[in-house]
C-alpha cells in the first residue's frame, strides 16, 4: 500500500486491527479501494508538449524497457492492451553495460520508449536501488533526438531527483500488481491523472508538482465491484467454460466483459486443441467468422452513411452500374442490410472451382505467384481473378423467397448481401475494404490483432486452429487462414468472413461503437450513426441494419435478460460479440468450436454462449 506520509490527514489515524487483515484486504471491495488510491495518486511530473496521454497510435512505433522486472510483467502486459509494443527487460540491478548496449541497438526503430523502473527501495545511500549503469542508459536514450522517452518511476518519489532532465516523467509511488496496471492506463488516457507530488524530491520537483492529464475514453481495467458487478457471481462463468471444454463443445475460449467502459473480466480457458498441447491465453487470436459482417464491412458502411456518401434507400444500381438489367438492380441498400432483399442465404461458390473433388488448376496452384497470390490453405493459392469471377456469380444468382403485401421480401439471413456491401464500399472508397479499415479504424484504435490474413503479421502459433470449411485439403487443420470456404477462395478478404482478433481488440472496436465513434480522443463518426443502425429496422425480423439483435420472443442469440436494444453478432466458428447500451455493457466470447470439425454443434446445443451471457446479467447490481 502507499506509504502513509503520502496522504494528508493521516496523522490522526486509528490503529489498524490486524486480526483477519489478510482476508479483509483480499475482498473485492478492498481491491476497488486500493485501485482508486493508486489512480488518485498517479502523478505526471513532466509532460512536454502534452505528449501524454498518447493519442495517435497508428503513426508511432512503441517500445518498453522494464528495469528490475520480468519481460511480461503486469506493467508491460497492460501497455500491450492499448498498442503493439516491442518489449525489453533488464531483470538484474547489476546488469552489465553490454546488456544495455544491446537494447539500445534494438531500440533503433522506436519513436516512443517507455522505461519503467521497478523494485526501488527507500534507501538514499543506494540511490533507491537505481544503478549508475541504468541511469546512464536512460540519459543516453534521452539524448537521441528521434525518440521520446517516458520514464516511469514505480517506487519512491524521492528518486525523481535523478530525472530532472526528463521531458516526460511519471510517478507511480509503489511497485505492485495494482500500480503496474494503473500507470499504463494513465499513459494511454484510459484514466485521467490529477496527482501531485506529496514530497519535495529536488529543487525542480517540489511538493505539489504535477500535470493533470485527461481521460480519452479508452477502455479501463479493474475489478467487477468498481462498476457495481458481483465478482462472485461472475466466477460462475468458469464453470460454464469448463463444462464446454469437458463436453468437447470447444477446445478453448476467451471471455471478456466490459461495464461502464471498464474491462471487469478477461479470461482464457482451455487449449488450442483437444490434444491439450498449447493453452489459450488472452493474446490468442481467433477466426471471428460472421462477426466480420459487423466488425468490418458494417463499419465502412456506417462511415459512408455518416459522411453522406451512401444512402440507405437508394437502389444498388446507383452505386454498382454493372447491375443494370440484373435482378438486383432495384434492390435497396436498406433491404440488403436488413436481410430482406431476396438474396440466397449461402451459395458454395468454391464448389464451382473444383473438378472431380479437387481444386481446379485453372483457379488454384500449389505455389504462390503473380497469377496465384492469395493463400487459401497451406499449399493452395488462389487465382487473383477469382474475386471478379465470384462477383459475376453473385450478380447472376437467383432471388429467392416470397414478397409480403408491401412488396418486401421475407427475412432471409444472407452472406451474399455482404458480398454486395463490400463491393459498394470499395467502389465508393476507391480502396480495398481491409486497407481502409486498417488505416481508418483498426490502426488508430491500436487493435493490432483485428486483421484479415493474420499470418502476414503474426506467427501461426498465436492463432487458434480451425478445420477447413471445404474440401481444400480436407481433414487438415488450418491455423491463420479463414475457415469459411468462400472467403478462403477470395484470399481471406471477404465481406462476410475473414476477420481475426483476440477478445480485447474486438472489445475496443465494440466500445468505440457503443460510444458512437468517440474513442481515444478521436471521433470516428460525426453522428450517432451506430445508434441509428442498431435499432430494429425490420417489420418481419429482429434485425437492425447489419446488426443482429435479441429475439423479442426469447431463445435468440443473446441472453433473454438482454434488453431489446442490445446489438451485435455471432460467428459460425463459435464466436459472439454483444453491446448493450442500456446497461453500458459489452460481452465477447471467442472460440474455435469448429476444430477439428465444423459438424460439432455442442456449443449451440448446450447454450454455452447465452448461458455465460445470463451470468453477466445476473452479476449486475439491481437497479434502484
Amino acid at each position: 500500500m502507499l506509504h502513509a506520509k503520502y496522504w494528508a490527514g493521516l496523522s490522526n489515524y486509528k490503529p489498524i486491527e490486524l486480526e483477519n487483515l489478510s482476508e479483509d484486504l483480499s475482498r473485492p471491495v478492498s481491491h476497488v479501494l486500493q485501485q482508486q488510491l493508486y489512480e488518485q495518486a498517479a502523478t505526471v511530473v513532466a509532460n512536454k508538449n502534452d505528449l501524454l496521454p498518447f493519442r495517435a497510435l497508428d503513426t508511432v512505433q512503441f517500445a518498453s524497457v522494464s528495469v528490475g522486472a520480468d519481460l511480461n510483467n503486469a506493467f508491460t502486459q497492460t501497455l500491450e492492451k492499448y498498442a503493439p509494443f516491442k518489449k525489453f527487460a533488464v531483470t538484474s540491478r547489476f546488469a552489465a553495460d553490454t546488456v544495455y548496449a544491446a537494447i539500445k541497438r534494438d531500440l533503433a526503430g522506436a519513436d516512443v520508449v517507455v522505461i519503467s523502473l521497478h523494485k526501488l527501495n527507500n534507501n538514499p545511500n543506494s540511490n533507491y536501488n537505481l544503478s549508475g549503469t541504468a541511469l546512464e542508459f536512460i540519459r543516453d536514450i534521452q539524448r537521441d533526438p528521434t525518440k521520446k522517452v517516458v520514464v516511469v518511476v514505480m517506487g519512491n518519489a524521492y528518486s525523481l531527483k535523478n530525472f530532472e532532465a526528463s521531458d516526460w516523467l511519471v510517478c507511480g509511488y509503489e511497485d505492485n500488481e495494482t500500480s503496474r496496471k494503473v500507470i499504463p492506463q494513465v499513459l494511454f488516457g484510459a484514466l485521467p491523472a490529477n496527482g501531485r507530488l506529496p514530497v519535495t524530491a529536488s529543487p525542480k520537483f517540489k511538493a505539489g508538482t504535477g500535470v493533470s492529464t485527461p481521460s480519452l475514453n479508452r477502455l479501463k481495467y479493474s475489478v467487477p465491484e468498481s462498476v457495481g458487478m458481483n465478482s462472485h457471481i461472475l466466477k460462475q462463468i468458469d464453470n460454464i467454460a469448463t463444462e464446454a471444454i469437458a463436453y468437447a463443445a470447444t477446445p478453448g475460449c476467451q471471455v471478456l466483459v466490459v461495464k461502464d467502459g471498464t474491462v471487469v473480466m478477461e479470461k482464457a480457458y482451455g487449449y488450442y486443441t483437444y490434444e491439450r498441447t498449447q493453452p489459450v491465453t488472452e493474446k490468442t487470436i481467433y477466426d471471428l467468422a460472421s462477426i466480420t459482417k459487423v466488425a468490418a464491412t458494417l463499419q465502412a458502411v456506417m462511415f459512408l452513411k455518416d459522411q453522406g456518401r451512401l444512402k440507405l434507400d437508394e437502389k444498388l444500381v446507383t452505386y454498382l452500374p454493372e447491375l443494370k438489367g440484373s435482378n438486383k438492380a432495384n434492390l435497396l441498400v436498406r433491404d440488403v442490410l436488413l436481410h430482406q432483399a431476396g438474396l440466397a442465404s449461402y451459395i458454395p461458390f468454391w464448389k464451382q472451382t473444383f473438378v472431380e473433388g479437387k481444386p481446379d488448376h485453372m483457379y488454384y496452384d500449389s505455389l504462390p505467384s503473380d497469377t496465384y497470390p492469395n493463400l487459401v490453405v497451406p499449399g493452395v493459392y488462389a487465382n487473383k481473378k477469382l474475386e471478379d469471377l465470384v462477383w459475376k456469380w453473385v450478380v447472376k444468382s437467383d432471388l429467392v423467397g416470397k414478397r409480403n403485401s408491401a412488396g418486401k421480401f421475407e427475412y432471409r439471413y444472407s452472406d451474399l448481401g455482404l458480398h454486395i456491401m463490400k463491393r459498394i464500399t470499395e467502389r465508393l472508397l476507391n480502396q480495398s475494404l481491409p486497407d481502409f479499415l486498417e488505416q481508418n479504424f483498426y490502426a488508430p484504435l491500436g487493435t493490432s490483432t483485428l486483421t484479415f490474413n493474420p499470418l502476414n503479421k503474426f506467427l501461426k502459433e498465436q492463432i487458434a486452429p480451425t478445420a477447413p470449411g471445404s474440401d481444400f485439403k480436407a481433414g487438415t487443420p488450418v491455423q491463420g487462414t479463414v475457415h469459411d470456404a468462400n472467403a478462403a477462395m477470395l484470399g481471406g478478404k471477404a465481406g462476410h468472413a475473414g476477420l481475426f482478433s483476440n477478445a480485447n481488440d474486438l472489445a475496443i472496436l465494440m466500445q468505440m461503437d457503443l460510444q458512437n465513434g468517440n474513442y481515444g480522443g478521436q471521433q470516428f463518426f460525426k453522428s450517432p450513426i451506430v445508434t441509428e443502425f442498431s435499432q430494429n429496422g425490420a417489420q418481419n425480423s429482429r434485425r437492425g441494419l447489419g446488426w443482429d439483435k435479441p429475439d423479442p420472443a426469447g431463445n435468440g442469440p443473446t441472453s433473454d435478460l438482454a434488453p431489446l436494444n442490445t446489438f451485435g453478432h455471432t460467428g459460425f466458428t463459435g464466436t459472439g460479440a454483444w453491446i448493450d447500451p442500456e446497461n453500458n455493457l459489452i460481452y465477447i466470447f471467442l472460440s474455435n468450436r469448429v476444430y477439428p470439425t465444423s459438424e460439432n454443434d455442442k456449443l449451440l446445443k448446450y447454450n454455452i454462449r447465452t448461458r455465460i451471457h445470463d451470468v453477466v446479467y445476473q452479476s449486475l447490481e439491481p437497479k434502484p
